[in-house]
């Protein structure tokens, strides 16, 4: 599927659909209002470069080619460079920095590096975009993979997302990942058994030493119910426009819409 084709018509996605959730005058203000984001986190510039480079490192993966480490680091550093270098836009969290991003992600690939291995295990896709349906719900659900894998031998497949984090992934926030959940919705929707599938984060942990980890998790037939039944109430939300300020949470200090919210929430007063 092509996702600029999926994106032009009316959708909903994991990252909507999330916003929503979190803060959903920020869903307003992002794709009814179509406001352009005052800034942008740096983290979610990070985490889109590493995403890049994986990207890059799995294509050559699926004909053959293993890019050496050096190498990596090397893409990390051109790919870098593409996506924050010189842009003011960047909300920089204190402490960070162009340069200390660059180190940050050079340090994190030769730690994946290290540690990575595909044993007996075919690449199915690599950012793999997808489209489902839910029952009562007249818009379709985007999104995409990062990476699909199959064991050889018993025919398991694994859906993996990357993931940039400062620090590790804790097994509770695999299991309660809405992400996770929308994956398995859109697998079974395209056929696959729940007893032939996993679902993985590889994640890229930011610490002093930098690691590279892999949760597990899984969803059930109920779990999918619910997702479906979830993402159908904020549909509806969306439709009776249901706009509130998720006040105070800690994701304020990142958002790209501080201003907006202020005057949003100061329509109207005349004190």
């Amino acid at each position: 599927m092509d996702l600029q084709e999926l994106r032009s018509q009316p959708h909903l996605s994991c990252s909507s659909i999330s916003l929503y959730l979190d803060c959903s005058l920020a869903y307003k203000f992002r794709y009814v209002d179509r406001l352009k984001s005052e800034s942008v986190s740096d983290a979610l510039v990070f985490g889109s470069a590493i995403h890049a480079v994986l990207e890059r490192f799995y294509n050559s993966l699926m004909i053959g080619e293993v890019i050496p480490v050096d190498a990596l680091v090397d893409l990390w550093e051109l790919t870098w460079k593409e996506h924050a270098e010189g842009r003011d836009i960047i909300d920089w969290k204190r402490g960070n920095d162009f340069d200390k991003g660059l180190e940050t992600g050079a340090g994190l690939l030769r730690a994946f590096s290290q540690k990575f291995e595909v044993v007996d295990t075919a690449i199915i896709c690599v950012e793999e975009a997808f489209s489902l349906t839910i029952d009562g719900l007249d818009i379709p659900v985007i999104g995409v993979f990062d990476l699909v894998l199959q064991d050889l031998a018993s025919g398991l497949v694994t859906i993996v997302d990357h993931k940039t984090r400062a620090k590790a992934m804790p097994e509770r926030d695999a299991n309660e990942s809405l992400q996770a959940s929308i994956y398995a919705l859109a697998a079974k929707t395209n056929g696959f058994r729940f007893d032939d599938l996993l679902l993985r984060f590889d994640c890229l942990i930011k610490t002093k030493e930098p690691k590279f980890e892999q949760v597990y998790t899984t969803r059930s037939e109920l779990e999918i119910f619910q997702v479906a039944r979830l993402i159908k109430q904020v549909w509806a939300g969306i439709q009776a426009e249901v706009w509130l300020p998720n006040l105070g949470s800690w994701k304020c200090s990142g958002c790209g819409y501080k201003q907006a919210c202020q005057d949003w929430m100061q329509e109207g007063y005349h004190g």
